[in-house]
């Protein structure tokens, strides 16, 4: 049982600290989250000429 308390910790450690520093932390570069570089790519690719909200 023990082992599957400490395999459950560990991963549940990986996986926190990547949400943590892949997703919720803005990139130092351009200052956005990885979700809204996405939506604003998809507005660039989207521009048919008009103003899009």
């Amino acid at each position: 049982m023990d082992d599957v308390k400490h395999c459950f910790r560990d991963n549940y450690l990986r996986y926190a600290s990547y949400v943590i520093l892949d997703r919720a932390i803005p990139d130092i570069v351009d200052g956005l989250k990885p979700v809204q570089r996405r939506i604003l790519w998809t507005l660039f690719q989207m521009d048919d000429g008009k103003l899009h909200k």
